[in-house]
This record gives structure tokens, C-alpha cells and sequence, in this order.
């Protein structure tokens, strides 16, 4: 499926949103702000129904070996209570 990831330079993170409706339209390099758009949801890749699926990897980061967080993905759901 479509996905892109984002590095936080200087936070020793990098935050992965997958499932994406189709390629994100930002090219590699490319600084973003919070609440920029980077893509629309969908259900694209091995997902069932449409939604949005966000990890957030410690360092050294998603494509140098580093793991996702499940601590934020549990906080995330006690957050959402429709989770």
C-alpha cells in the first residue's frame, strides 16, 4: 500500500503513516508543519476498510533498524475511546 514517512530531524524519531488513499504528492526532502496535508486515508496495502495506520519508530528510525513504539500506539487508543 501507499505510505510515507516522516523523519523528526532532531527528536531521534520518525513517524510512519500507512494505508494512504494513493502515493503522497511530497517528495523525499521535503519539510512539512504540523497540520500540512501529506496525503488522504484509504485502504490501500493489507488493510481492511478505510483508516489510517500511524506508528512512531524509535532511533535510529524506520529505515535504519529502529522499532515501532507500541507505548504510543496504546496511549493513542486509550485516547481514542471509538478505537
Amino acid at each position: 500500500g501507499h505510505y510515507i514517512v516522516i523523519s523528526g530531524k532532531g527528536t531521534n524519531r520518525d513517524y510512519m503513516y500507512a494505508h494512504l488513499k494513493r502515493r503522497s504528492p511530497l517528495k523525499p526532502g521535503t519539510k512539512v508543519r504540523t497540520g500540512q496535508r501529506i496525503g488522504l486515508v484509504g485502504e490501500t496495502g493489507n488493510a481492511r476498510g478505510c483508516h489510517l495506520h500511524f506508528e512512531l519508530w524509535s532511533k535510529p528510525g524506520w529505515y535504519s533498524g529502529g522499532s515501532h513504539m507500541p507505548s504510543v500506539t496504546n496511549k493513542l487508543r486509550r485516547w481514542d475511546r471509538w478505537g
